[in-house]
């Protein structure tokens, strides 16, 4: 990765419970209230096919990516890991590298677990989230309890849906052509299928906010941060500016708050 002076990346390997946990911070973080950006990367890898995004996010954010144990350049959990674990193992991460909220959570695949176990044990410290590709996942019993109570309220997100039968559909379509498929309609069933129901599950993560923005990129695989990383940064950014606009507004109630609570001292005094 190639950064300048102000998005140049901190790497460090922390002992966390056993397991050897590699991070890096980039960005510049010149504003203390100012959220960080956490990548979550999905199973079976590391953040390393985060590597454009990261870059691109550091350019306006700070940003932490790190590999969880067993992935990447960490080393194994010696009890094994669940999304449970993996948020606590966070949590650790965040404290040894006195990284403080709020946290702009970045998710895909099957970090989107991760991303949401957190959110149910921090959720005051989440100014935002991106899902990317999440969401096909089982979660626990807190699923349904986040939708119901719309867990960030009117705290930004994003979903974003590519596609992710898109290689199914090309070497079926490969072979139809070469002649291979007898019958085509089954499988143009299954496909639909799929599709209609991947929709749906994405399209059911909006329940979390009030305050959200539905994105589909249809000719991307599953493999979105890699293939598109552009598309993830721009969701960010969007996070990002809305989180801006409501702490603004926030400061406004604030000082109206304290301005009128001054105001009734003073007819206090004068009566």
């Amino acid at each position: 990765m190639t950064n300048t002076p102000d998005t140049a990346g901190v790497e460090r390997t922390l002992d966390i419970a056993g397991s050897s946990i590699w991070t890096e911070l980039l960005g510049r973080h010149d504003a203390p209230n100012r959220p960080t950006i956490i990548a979550f990367h999905g199973s079976g890898g590391g953040s390393e096919s985060w590597a454009d995004l990261v870059r691109r996010t550091s350019a306006f954010a700070r940003t932490l990516a790190y590999d969880r144990a067993g992935q990447g350049r960490s080393t194994k959990a010696e009890a094994g890991s669940t999304p449970l674990s993996a948020s606590d193992e966070l949590s650790a991460v965040l404290k040894e590298l006195s990284v403080k909220p709020p946290f702009i959570l970045v998710a895909h695949s099957y970090g989107g677990c991760i991303a949401r176990e957190f959110l149910q044990k921090r959720g005051r410290d989440v100014a935002g989230m991106v899902l990317a590709e999440t969401g096909q996942e089982t979660l626990s019993e807190f699923e349904e309890e986040q939708y119901r109570k719309q867990a960030l309220g009117k705290r930004p997100l994003s979903v974003i849906r590519a596609n992710s039968l898109l290689t199914k559909e090309r070497e079926f379509e490969q072979a139809l052509s070469e002649g291979k498929v007898q019958k085509p309609e089954p499988m143009r069933t299954m496909l639909k299928q799929w599709d209609v129901e991947d929709e749906r599950l994405k399209k059911e993560q909006l329940r979390l906010s009030s305050n959200t923005r539905y994105v589909h990129v249809p000719d991307c695989g599953h493999n979105i941060v890699r293939e598109r990383p552009d598309v993830v940064a721009d969701e960010v950014r969007w996070v990002l500016e809305q989180w801006e606009q409501l702490a603004a507004m926030d400061n406004i109630e604030k000082s109206k708050t304290t301005r009128i609570l001054a105001w009734l001292k003073k007819v206090v005094k004068l009566t």
